[in-house]
């Protein structure tokens, strides 16, 4: 049996590893630049190899690489509001 992993394997670990306790989720959030206002999503996560969390934003197509540090110092959660029930106006619907 082979000792060492192909990159496919390491890759797959990295994407599906636990996120390490006591950082939090931001998976599907979406953040706030607190200095300019710009909105990022975060869309996914990886560990690397020496155990450091990275977190994958999306702007507008543009993706990058952020750390728990740089989100909780310079970004702010987004919440986002759902209505219930479709508003009309002008009056009831037919």
């Amino acid at each position: 049996m082979s000792k060492t992993m192909s990159a496919e394997e390491r890759d797959e670990l990295r994407k599906n590893a636990p996120i390490p306790v006591g950082l939090k989720d931001y998976r599907n959030k979406m953040l706030r630049n607190i200095y300019n206002g710009v909105v990022i999503k975060v869309i996914g996560y990886e560990v690397t190899d020496n155990g450091i969390l990275l977190w994958e934003t999306d702007n507008d197509g543009v993706k990058k690489w952020m750390s728990p540090r740089d989100i909780e110092a310079h970004w702010d959660e987004m919440r986002v509001a759902r209505l219930v029930e479709p508003f009309v106006l002008g009056g009831e619907e037919e």
